[in-house]
Order: C-alpha cells, then sequence, then structure tokens
C-alpha cells in the first residue's frame, strides 16, 4: 500500500499542475487496488492516474473521461515501474493545446524538405489516425473548390477501410477544426455543404452566423476564386499500418506490406505506424529499410537510445542504434520542434493555437460544443481584427480604417451581447455557489498565498515557510496541563451513566448519504462523493468498522489527524496570529462523530445537564434564541426605568486550550462512561495536524490540548466542559459556545463584581483564561452610572454600542445603529455586484 506521508506530501502537488509526481510501489496489485480506487477520485482536479495503458474496448471511455475532466496528464503506474506520459492520444480535442491541425502543418512542412518516403512514429488508435485524414481531406477539398464536404470525405473514408472516426465529438471537433483552419488561413468557403444536421441547433445558428458574417458577406465570388488560386496547397500523403493486431508468429514482411491501405488522391509517400510492441519492433525496423526512408518523423517524445529494451531481447535498443547511424537515418521529434516554433510564433498567421484550460470564468466557455464553437468565433474574430488593423496602419487608407472600425465596433458588439447573456444565466440561476465563486473570481482573482511576517520581522509568501509560520503560531496556544490534582466540579456528579452506543447500519447509511459532496476530505483523502453515492454498500463494512473502534477504544491514525487551513479573521494580515486555523479530518470519523454526537447531546438535555442559557450547537437553538432571550429581558429593565451593565467576556482561545485530562474528569462527572468515555479519551489523544498553504504542507506538530475545530463532537464537548458556569453565576447570562455575557441591572453592580470573580478564579483552576483585552462592558440605559469592572486588576472597556453575534446592541436599545451598518454594507456588496455585471450590460439593480 502507498504510504500516507507519499501521497499527502507529494500527490498533492498534481493538483494544480506543478509538476507530475513520480510515484514509486514495489506492490503493483497494491497499487492498482489501493491507489487506483481509493485516490483517483481526489486527483481527478487535473491528473489522472492509471495503473497500465486502457485496453482498446475501454479507450472511448478512457479518453471520455480526460476530456470531462480537463485532465492535463497522466501518470502511468505500470508493474512497480515509474513512468511519466504527457501526451497520449492524436485528436485534438484531449490533447489541448496540440491540435491535429499542427500536426498538418507539421507533415506539410516535412513534406517540402524530404522527397524520399518518411516514416511517421506516432502511438495512435484508428480513430485518431481517420480523424487527421478527415480534416486534412477536407481542407484540401475547401482550398481546391470552396466546398467544405467532411460528410463526403467521412464516406470516402469508410470505403476505404482506413482510419474511422469512430464518435459523433469526432464528427462534430472535424467541422470545428476545419472552420478554425479557414479563420485563421482567410480561405474562403461555402458552408451550405456542411452537415447541420450532427449539431445541436445552437451549432447551427453559430455555424450559420459564421457563414454569412466571415465569408459569403466579406467575399465576392471574384475575389474567393482569386483566394483559392493564390494558395499553395501542400497535400498531405498518409498511409496507415498497424502492427498491433498481427500474432507474435507473424513474421512475413510481404504481408505487412499488403496492409498498407493506400488513402485517396495520393501515393504511399507517407507511413503512419502504431508503436511497436516488443514482438514487432524487429518488424518495425526492417521496414524502414526495406521502404529506404531516410526521416522519421516522432509524434512522441521517444529518445533514440531507449527504445522499449526488455530483459529477454536487450538487443533491440542496439537495432534501432544501428538503424540510425550507419543508415543515417534522420529522427525528428513533434514535441523539439513544435516548441521551437511556439518560441517564433510561427503558427501566430496560419494557425491558432487555442488551448482549452486558458478559459476562465470571465469567458463564454462551459465546454459544450456551441459555447465552444461561440467563443472560438470571439476569439477568431478577436485575430482578423488585429490583422485589419495592421493592414490600416500600413497603407493608411480611409476605406481600410472604416473597414477596421466597423469590424471592430460588430466584434464589440457580438462579444458584449455573448457575455452578457453568460452572465445573465449567473445572476439568475439558483446555484448560489455558482454566483459566489464567480463574483469572488472578477473582483479578487485566484487566492495567492498568504504573506506573513516570520520570525525576523520580514514579510515572506514562500508557501514552505509561511506553513511553517502558521504551525508554530497555532501550536502555541496548546494548554500543557500538569499531572497535579484535578479541581472538583461544581454540582453533584450525575446518577445516570452512558458507556454505550450502537452502530446501526441503517444509521451509518443515513449519515454518509447526507455529507455534502462539496465537502473537503481529510487526510484519508476518501472523498464525500465516494462515501455518498456508495453509501449503502460501504454502511456494511463502516457499521463494522465503528463498532470495532468503538468498542477496542482504538482509532486509526487518520481518524486522529488533521490538515489545516488557514483562514484571515480582522486586523493586520502579516500577523499570522490573525488567522484561525480551519481543520480538514476524516469524513468517515465525521459520521461515527455524528452518531454519538445524536446519543450525547440527548442525553445530556433529558438529563437537564446543559444549562438553558446556551444556545450554541443545541438542537433548538441558534443565535437568534440567544440574541431574543437577551434583548426581552434588557428591554423590559429599561422600560421599567433601570439601567442594565452587560459583561462580555472572550476565552482566549477556547477550543483549543481545553485540557483533557480536566474534560474527561468533567465528561465523567456528568455521566459519560464506559466504552464511550474511552473512546473519546482516545479520539482526544495523540492527536497531530500540518498546515497546509498552497500545495505545501508544514512538519506534523502534535497537538497537547483542545477539543478538534472542524470535528462534529468538538463543540459538544466544548459545551459540557462549560455546563458547570451555571452553578457559579448568581447574574443571569447567556452563552453561545464560548461566547458568554452576564447582566444585571446597575444597581446590583456588585453582583455583577462577584460574578466576574467567579469566572476569573473557574478560568483559572479549569486553564481557559480570559482575555481582558477583548472583554468589554456595554452600559445600557440613558441614566446608567457606567460602573467600572475590573478583571485581575485591569479595567474592561466600556461601549456605547456593541457587535453581539453579528448585531450592533447600541446603549438605548435603538436599531439606528445596527440598520446604518447593515445597509452600509448592503450598498457596498450592491457597487460591487453591479461592478461585476453592468460591465458585461446586465445590472442586478
Amino acid at each position: 500500500m502507498l504510504d500516507f506521508v507519499v501521497v499527502k506530501y507529494n500527490l498533492s502537488n498534481v493538483k494544480n499542475f506543478q509538476a507530475i509526481i513520480d510515484i514509486y510501489s514495489n506492490d503493483y496489485e497494491n497499487v492498482k487496488e489501493d491507489f487506483l480506487f481509493n485516490y483517483l477520485d481526489i486527483h481527478n482536479i487535473g491528473v489522472y492516474v492509471v495503473a497500465d495503458v486502457p485496453e482498446a474496448n475501454e479507450m472511448g471511455t478512457f479518453w471520455e473521461k480526460l476530456w470531462t475532466e480537463k485532465i492535463e496528464h497522466i501518470v502511468l503506474v505500470d508493474g512497480g515501474r515509474q513512468q511519466k506520459i504527457d501526451q497520449l492520444h492524436f485528436t485534438s480535442w484531449r490533447e489541448r493545446d496540440k491540435r491535429p491541425l499542427i500536426y498538418v502543418s507539421f507533415f506539410q512542412q516535412v513534406s517540402k524538405m524530404w522527397h524520399s518516403p518518411i516514416l511517421v512514429h506516432s502511438r495512435i488508435d484508428l480513430a485518431g489516425t481517420g480523424f487527421v485524414l478527415l480534416c486534412d481531406a477536407s481542407i484540401r477539398t475547401a482550398k481546391a473548390n470552396g466546398t467544405i464536404d467532411v460528410a463526403g470525405t467521412f464516406q470516402k473514408l469508410i470505403d476505404s477501410s482506413v482510419g474511422l472516426v469512430v464518435t459523433s465529438e469526432d464528427y462534430q471537433l472535424a467541422h470545428l477544426i476545419i472552420l478554425e483552419y479557414l479563420l485563421a488561413d482567410d480561405v474562403s468557403a461555402n458552408l451550405i455543404s456542411m452537415d447541420f444536421s450532427v449539431f445541436p441547433s445552437e451549432f447551427g445558428k453559430c455555424a450559420k452566423y459564421l457563414k454569412k458574417t466571415l465569408w459569403l458577406d466579406q467575399y465576392s465570388p471574384k475575389k474567393r476564386q482569386n483566394s483559392i488560386q493564390s494558395s499553395v496547397v501542400t497535400p498531405l500523403y498518409v498511409s496507415y499500418v498497424s502492427f498491433e493486431p498481427f500474432p507474435r508468429e507473424t513474421t512475413n514482411l510481404d504481408t505487412l506490406g499488403g496492409n498498407f491501405v493506400g488513402t485517396f488522391e495520393c501515393p504511399n509517400k507517407f507511413l503512419v505506424v502504431e508503436q511497436p510492441s516488443s514482438q514487432t519492433l524487429e518488424h518495425f525496423w526492417t521496414l524502414v529499410e526495406k521502404q529506404n526512408v531516410t526521416v522519421i518523423l516522432s509524434l512522441n517524445k521517444i529518445t533514440s537510445d531507449n527504445f522499449w529494451p526488455t530483459e529477454e531481447d536487450p538487443q533491440m535498443v542496439l537495432s534501432e542504434k544501428f538503424v540510425l547511424e550507419h543508415r543515417r537515418t534522420q529522427k525528428i521529434n513533434f514535441y523539439d520542434w513544435i516548441q521551437v516554433r511556439l518560441i517564433q510564433n510561427a503558427f501566430t498567421k496560419d494557425i491558432d493555437i487555442f488551448s482549452i484550460t486558458n478559459w476562465t470564468s470571465k469567458d463564454v466557455c462551459p465546454p459544450s460544443v456551441s459555447e465552444f464553437v461561440q467563443f472560438y468565433i470571439e476569439t477568431s474574430n478577436r485575430k482578423k481584427t488585429d490583422l485589419i488593423l495592421v493592414t490600416c496602419r500600413r497603407t493608411g487608407a480611409e476605406a481600410d480604417y472604416k473597414t477596421h472600425r466597423a469590424f471592430s465596433n460588430k466584434l464589440s458588439t457580438t462579444i458584449k451581447e455573448a457575455r452578457t447573456r453568460y452572465e445573465a444565466s449567473i445572476a439568475n440561476s439558483k446555484d448560489t455557489k455558482h454566483f459566489h465563486k464567480h463574483i469572488r473570481t472578477q473582483l479578487s482573482g485566484p487566492v495567492g498565498t498568504p504573506q506573513v511576517r516570520d520570525i525576523t520581522g520580514s514579510v515572506t509568501d514562500n508557501s514552505d515557510v509561511v506553513a511553517d509560520i502558521f504551525a508554530g503560531v497555532f501550536s502555541k496556544v496548546f494548554t500543557k496541563e500538569s499531572r497535579d490534582r484535578i479541581p472538583a466540579v461544581p454540582g453533584p456528579p450525575n446518577s445516570t451513566f452512558l458507556s454505550d452506543i450502537d452502530f446501526l447500519e441503517t444509521v451509518v447509511c443515513e449519515k454518509i448519504r447526507k455529507l455534502r459532496v462539496s465537502k473537503s476530505p481529510g487526510p484519508d483523502l476518501i472523498t464525500a462523493k465516494v462515501l455518498s453515492n456508495c453509501a449503502a454498500e460501504l454502511s456494511v463494512p463502516l457499521s463494522v468498522l465503528m463498532k470495532q473502534s468503538f468498542r477496542s477504544g482504538v482509532l486509526p491514525p487518520d481518524w486522529r489527524s488533521a490538515i489545516v487551513r488557514p483562514i484571515f479573521k480582522k486586523g493586520d494580515k502579516f500577523d499570522a496570529a490573525n488567522y484561525r486555523p480551519v481543520s480538514l479530518t476524516s469524513l468517515v470519523v465525521k459520521a461515527m462523530e455524528s452518531i454519538i454526537y445524536d446519543r450525547v447531546v440527548r442525553f445530556l438535555l433529558d438529563c437537564d445537564l446543559i444549562p438553558l442559557q446556551q444556545h450554541g450547537f443545541l438542537p433548538g437553538k441558534s443565535i437568534q434564541s440567544n440574541l431574543l432571550a437577551c434583548l426581552a429581558d434588557w428591554t423590559r429593565e429599561v422600560d421599567n426605568g433601570n439601567s442594565v451593565d452587560v459583561l462580555y467576556l472572550d476565552f482566549s482561545k477556547a477550543f483549543d486550550r481545553v485540557p483533557k485530562r480536566r474534560l474527561i474528569s468533567k465528561l465523567q462527572h456528568l455521566g459519560i462512561s464506559g466504552n464511550l468515555l474511552a473512546w473519546i479519551n482516545a479520539f482526544l489523544s495523540e492527536r497531530i495536524f500540518c498546515v497546509r498553504v498552497g500545495e505545501s504542507y508544514s512538519r506534523p506538530v502534535r497537538v497537547h490540548s483542545g477539543v478538534p475545530q472542524g470535528s462534529v463532537l468538538g463543540p459538544l464537548l466544548f459545551i459540557a466542559y462549560t455546563a458547570d458556569l451555571g452553578c457559579i453565576l448568581r447574574s443571569p447570562f447567556a452563552m453561545y459556545a464560548d461566547d458568554i455575557k452576564v447582566y444585571n441591572i446597575s444597581n446590583q453592580s456588585m453582583a455583577l463584581e462577584q460574578d466576574l470573580l467567579a469566572i476569573h478564579d473557574w478560568s483559572c483552576d479549569w486553564l481557559l483564561p480570559l482575555n481582558s483585552d477583548k472583554c468589554g462592558v456595554l452600559h445600557i440605559g440613558n441614566t446608567n452610572p457606567k460602573h467600572i469592572y475590573r478583571i485581575n486588576g485591569k479595567e474592561l472597556d466600556s461601549f456605547d454600542n456593541y457587535r453581539d453575534l453579528g448585531v450592533t446592541v447600541s446603549f438605548d436599545l435603538s436599531w439606528s445603529n445596527h440598520i446604518l451598518k447593515i445597509t452600509k454594507k448592503a450598498n457596498s456588496m450592491l457597487f460591487l455586484l453591479n461592478k461585476v455585471f453592468r460591465k458585461t450590460g446586465y445590472s442586478i439593480a
């Protein structure tokens, strides 16, 4: 099995195409079963991990997956050997920026330089070859007579028994490629003979728009004829032969030669062969000698000194070396050639290299045929506008300037209308997640690495350094609990006990089925999508696993680990202390925690062990219930002519500082015992976390205290830890998890001071210190004497307005300040929204 550290620290780089990570394994079967099936879903954002090359009957599904998930690289795990594959296919839609027309240009240039037979060496299937033949033949036909007849050309290919285009997507793409070529080359063509029946209605509309605006209106028959005559046509001569279908014992080269399929209109000048296997390698090189090949065009990254050697027959390498050295056969690598061409910007005039991976949310570019065509119309028209502008500047003629202005205006209108429709669909969509994602992208752009100060005070954005800085800051807050005697818990112990919980298969199935598919996985890399979609099948083994863990009090390391992401709160963005740690934990243990939570919270509420004043993370309680209860009390006192003092208290890093031994003691006091107590103790013990920043991870950090933030049980355990506060307070109070406010009428300030002292003493005994800098007092009432309160000798700040759980409470209990703030915020948000949408002509106001 793959080690967790390898997956966590290395494979994470694949997600954002940072690198192709070499995967090592000595056990092929475990790689195939464990890695492929368990971790595949995590990395399908940009990388596909496959054990061995897919079989022929799997090829269609395989490439469909790569396209739909926009895969850029393939990592092939084959028999424990490490391999890297950047390109596997001939069809450009799958290969993104390597379009067949670029291959066509490659072949045509080479054909001008050599007149002897040329061998094209490529790992392609029949569909890929047929696709290139279809594009090339259709383009030559269009240049010859101005007519695009893909259907007729396609039928000729079928009748000639050469490579076939096997999917409707390939058929549609062929039309798009030809349109692209004609756009880029300014070749006129009559689109009437195009077979629009194979396209959705939207595509037909776009194609007719192309026909009307780009060709028939731009070129008269006379100009069209001149354009065709001036074109230099270099036919592409291709034949196809495959070694793969032949049995191992086939050695007769005459038989192999007889299987060459000559395409129409051309002799056998080019030979396209599939990548030979080990048993056909000698046939490959014998073919080179027999045909007197002087040039080998390699469409794959194949080096001449490492050509499929095998332990049984190492002379295969020597065979290639012999041919290349003694016959002086030249080898041209397409990928070397394309890089040179890109550097020289050689494609800017004749072939437009368009990469689908360059799509952004600003583009009208969901991956469907119709919208792809519409988006390409825009990019091609931009290019044509630039060409017209160059002509205008060169000639200085008034007519050229008017042509440029007219075409530019038409282009701007087309782009604006298309984007208006696109953004209108986003604004009116019920998918709020898509809406907010679009807004964030437009306003702030991609989220980069946070910049923070290191120990020297210098600001750094190195992700490795930043991750370690956050890890150091987050680890400083932990409480190191001594082995001294634990204080007595206030109040009598509970006489009722809860020790066992049953993990029924139906309950487990319900829990994992309700997981949000978009929820991020934890360190075990098991996704919510896998758990939710396979809930019925996984509920039985997971139920057994949970029962075994609960009875033994043992949890796997991944269940006690977390990946922490820093989220900015407020204040100085360069100060790492102003970031909140948000933990990603295992989704499987979250489901188990949820079952435990349901049983424990019901037990605590039934036994009246949680004070009624606690409103956080409990069924039937909320922020609204907290505020309504408090405001009702305060309003009643003010109406009776009294003033009210409200103490707002804040525990410093409360969730991270809860000491484990004291928490277990309080749980015992509340009646938690047996297997349940032992499991919770194990759940809190030997926890570790790593901070993730971008694609970098900090060193592992051991957790010494606290309840896990981001877990299901964490908030409930904290509520249980602070449940005894109700036993020591004399004044009214209200809590929302770790937020607590104590209040009383102002003429009873002594009672409030005694409660403040009791809370301070409690915080010292239970190692949960108060943060005096964030504590304060709100004096309610016009006649409030504004008594001064202190914590440990430090005077608390006094406020006229205080933000209480998101609501601004004023000293006179009026809502003017709150309304002013929310309207100001709403206006700011409306301004930003209109800034995003109005630039495309669509207003949401």
